[in-house]
């Protein structure tokens, strides 16, 4: 599972998201990507980066609770989630989508 946390004003974020959606293409069922948005003013703004960049993933609305319980610092910041459920990797930052396939592809 990839757990992608993104923030609609974030440009990094912007830059990365097609990257995300490439990777979902390219991994297909292999790979569970979640989307979650934090520091968000309304739905209509998450609404809207999603169709921009055409995110058809599971997209969650999160807030301040969920960027401290999962150490959220920045935008975009990545979580890799092994066949468990636990924390595999952690990365911060833009990241292309070799980069994201490298960072899932040895998780098990």
């Amino acid at each position: 599972v990839l757990v992608y946390f993104f923030a609609p004003w974030c440009a990094f974020c912007a830059a990365s998201a097609d990257n995300v959606v490439r990777l979902g293409k390219f991994r297909g069922e292999a790979l569970d990507i979640v989307v979650v948005a934090l520091d968000w003013q309304d739905r209509a703004e998450v609404q809207e980066y999603v169709d921009e960049h055409e995110l058809d993933n599971t997209v969650v609305l999160g807030g301040p609770g969920v960027a401290y319980n999962w150490k959220v610092q920045g935008f975009p910041t990545y979580y890799v989630l092994d066949s468990t459920h636990r924390v595999a990797r952690r990365d911060f930052g833009y990241s292309t989508q070799f980069g994201l396939w490298w960072r899932t592809w040895f998780v098990e």
